[in-house]
């Protein structure tokens, strides 16, 4: 790598850790790429070289934290042990995740990144999310500890909202209870709804 292309990667994270920061203080709608310019003190120009608009910073900010999940959630429906104490790992990661803490600083404006250019890739994500969801809750069928009767889609479907933030603002933000007592209780209220031992 040229001392150029090293520059320009440097300031590139630069860019990124900077945005970021921003948008946990001020939240993604009132986020401008101008904030990162003033802070940094470098020309607009300069900054419209890395990223073409906030919609780019933005995606390039949260693609590698819902790339890094889904690698944990993968790793997590691959290891060799039962499905429920896999559904209680993916409930804690899913909730611990890098992905989720930046959505919930910066929610509930997060979700118009979502109608934007590079929605589709953010959807192919959630997808391979879903399908290690569905690996996980198919083996709970197979040792028949999960109702069969229940759509592998559905059921997955609902996992996934436990990465919508409102609930958790609401609850743990607001000190109604802490972080533990959220990661216990959505997973005995998933499991509730999924095992046939309701006992788990």
């Amino acid at each position: 790598m040229s001392k150029k292309q090293e520059k320009f990667q440097k300031r590139h994270s630069l860019i990124l850790n900077t945005a970021e920061q921003i948008i946990k203080d001020k939240g993604y709608y009132a986020f401008k790429m101008s904030d990162v310019s003033d802070y940094l003190d470098i020309a607009k120009g300069t900054l419209y070289n890395h990223f073409l608009s906030k919609e780019e910073l933005v995606f390039n900010l949260i693609y590698p934290k819902m790339s890094q999940s889904t690698t944990t959630l993968k790793i997590i429906a691959n290891k060799q042990t039962d499905a429920i104490t896999k559904i209680k790992e993916l409930i804690r990661a899913t909730l611990e995740s890098s992905y989720f803490q930046f959505v919930l600083l910066s929610f509930p404006d997060m979700a118009a990144l979502f109608q934007e250019k590079n929605s589709s890739e953010l959807e192919k994500i959630q997808n391979e999310m879903i399908k290690c969801f569905k690996k996980v809750i198919d083996q709970g069928k197979r040792e028949q500890v999960f109702h069969d009767e229940i759509s592998n889609e559905y059921t997955a479907h609902q996992l996934l909202i436990i990465s919508d933030p409102l609930i958790y603002s609401l609850l743990v933000q607001n000190k109604k209870m802490t972080h533990e007592d959220f990661i216990t209780h959505t997973t005995r209220n998933f499991l509730f709804g999924i095992a046939q031992n309701q006992s788990q």
